[in-house]
């Protein structure tokens, strides 16, 4: 396998959008109400909050294909962007999503290699906090 690992854009929007909707989904459909499901994904991922996430200065998303297709993704806040503060010294990540058909290919040990590579950059020198879940 043969993963490219890229920047997304706000022009991935759509992509981020929809990959975050059928990661979530699938991961916890099965313990949760179809009501409350569709409330989580109708906030959390709405076009206007993924684009917003995609244009906030101090957040990375990085793109992991497979052969050209997307296959994961993950979230990295700094500074304000955290949804918990650990200071300007920290990275957090907030998503580490792998498409059913990607898991157990490494992708999820790819990207968050990026985020220690990143933690180590000399001009941002920070420590990798946050919370990675099982999606």
């Amino acid at each position: 396998m043969t993963a490219v690992i890229r920047q997304c854009t706000s022009d991935d929007a759509g992509l981020i959008r929809a990959m975050g909707i059928t990661t979530f989904r699938d991961t916890f459909a099965a313990d949760n109400s179809r009501e409350n499901m569709e409330d989580y994904l109708r906030h959390s991922f709405s076009p206007e909050l993924v684009k917003s996430q995609l244009s906030e200065p101090e957040s990375v998303f990085l793109l992991a294909s497979v052969e050209g297709t997307p296959a994961a993704y993950m979230q990295l806040n700094n500074g304000k962007a955290q949804t918990e503060q650990f200071g300007d010294t920290s990275i957090e990540i907030e998503r580490l999503y792998v498409l059913s058909d990607f898991k157990r290919q490494g992708l999820g040990t790819l990207l968050v290699n990026q985020a220690f590579e990143r933690a180590k950059e000399p001009e941002t020198k920070q420590n990798l906090a946050g919370c990675i879940g099982a999606q």
